[in-house]
């Protein structure tokens, strides 16, 4: 994907190495990785805020959601932001299960 290497060449540019979007990690292993899954929102595949060069543990964490991990990324607050954005729904689902770990800073919006 295009998009993709333009985001490691501003990254090079910016930093001088890639590294993990979530964790700040130089090992970014898990390639790019879509913060909404594109199976369900394929209208958001190319969207630049819907993917980030990741490294293989926090891509798991956030394919097979592990809210105790994904809350300590360093994206979390854009991550759920943009959910918000995009599709209130996923959005509900994402503070459902924040409550669920005692994660209280978000509450469900009205459908």
């Amino acid at each position: 994907m295009a998009a993709c290497k333009l985001q490691d060449a501003q990254m090079l540019d910016n930093w001088g190495y890639l590294f993990c979007g979530s964790c700040g990690s130089n090992h970014p292993d898990g390639g790019h990785s879509h913060n909404m899954s594109v199976k369900l929102f394929p209208e958001l595949e190319s969207d630049p805020r819907n993917f980030k060069l990741r490294c293989m543990i926090c891509h798991r964490a956030l394919d097979f959601p592990d809210f105790s991990k994904i809350i300590l990324f360093d994206d979390f607050y854009s991550l759920i932001e943009y959910r918000k954005e995009k599709d209130i729904h996923s959005y509900n689902r994402w503070v459902s299960a924040l409550l669920a770990i005692g994660y209280t800073e978000y509450q469900y919006i009205q459908e």
